[in-house]
C-alpha cells in the first residue's frame, strides 16, 4: 500500500484516504464498511469527484432528511424549525431540522419557489446506485427498521399496517416474487405521484430475506 501510495506521490491526508479506500474495498461486513468510509469522509481530497459522493452520503447518513424534504413540500413552512422538528415523529431537534433543510438545498433535493416563497422538489424521484453511497443506505435502512419496531410499539393499529409472511420457495420462485417487489414499489410510486396534497409522511419498508439455508437434493 506505502509502495504504491509512494509511486503515485501521495502525502498527508492523501495517504489517509487511499489507505482507508484500499480496507473499505476489503471489508466483508457493512460494520467494516461504515468504519472506514467515515475515515474516508474526514481524510478525502479537495476534488468535486468525491465531493459529490460525500453529499450523497450525508443525505442518507440520518434517517430523518427524507422525511424533512417530504414535510417541507407539504406544510407551509415559513422557516419555524421548531415547528418542523416537532411535526417529525419520532422528534428531532431544531438545529437538526435546519441542518437538515440547508443540506437538502445544497444538494439541490428542493428549492424555495421565488413567486411563492414555498418549497418543492427539484425533482419527486431519488435513486442511487453509487456504491460508496449503497453503504450509507444500509446504515439508514437499519435506521427504518428501529423505526417499525418504535411505531409497532407505540403507533396506534390504525395508523400502522404490519404483516409477516413465512414461505418456502425455490431460486426461480424467489426471484418472482422480488420482480413483484419492484413492480409494486412502482404501483405505489405512481400512487404517491397523483395524490396530491399529501398531509403525512409515511414510510414503507420491503423486507426479504432467508431464514434457512440452501439444501442439498438428497441423492438416489
Amino acid at each position: 500500500l506505502f509502495n504504491i501510495a509512494r509511486v503515485l506521490n501521495l502525502k498527508g491526508r492523501e495517504i489517509d484516504f487511499f489507505e482507508s479506500l484500499v480496507h473499505f474495498n476489503d471489508a466483508t461486513t457493512t460494520q467494516e464498511r461504515e468504519y472506514y468510509l467515515d475515515r474516508m469522509q474526514k481524510a478525502e481530497p479537495k476534488h468535486e469527484g468525491v465531493r459529490l459522493q460525500r453529499n450523497q452520503y450525508e443525505y442518507f447518513s440520518k434517517w430523518y432528511h427524507s422525511v424533512v424534504r417530504e414535510l417541507v413540500t407539504q406544510l407551509k413552512f415559513d422557516g419555524d424549525y421548531k415547528i418542523l422538528a416537532k411535526v417529525v415523529d419520532p422528534a428531532i431537534t431544531p438545529k437538526q431540522a435546519r441542518e437538515s433543510v440547508e443540506l437538502l438545498l445544497k444538494l439541490e433535493l428542493i428549492r424555495k419557489n421565488e413567486k411563492t416563497g414555498r418549497y418543492e422538489y427539484s425533482d419527486p424521484y431519488i435513486t442511487t446506485r453509487d456504491t460508496v453511497v449503497a453503504v450509507a443506505v444500509n446504515k439508514y435502512q437499519r435506521e427504518t427498521m428501529d423505526l417499525a419496531l418504535n411505531a409497532h410499539q407505540v403507533e396506534e393499529r390504525e395508523l400502522r399496517d404490519f404483516s409477516t409472511l413465512t414461505i418456502g420457495v425455490s431460486r426461480k420462485g424467489y426471484e418472482r416474487i422480488r420482480n413483484e417487489l419492484k413492480n409494486f414499489r412502482a404501483h405505489i410510486s405512481r400512487i404517491v405521484a397523483e395524490d396530491n396534497p399529501a398531509d403525512r409522511v409515511y414510510q414503507i419498508n420491503y423486507q426479504l430475506f432467508p431464514l434457512s439455508k440452501i439444501r442439498k437434493p438428497a441423492k438416489g
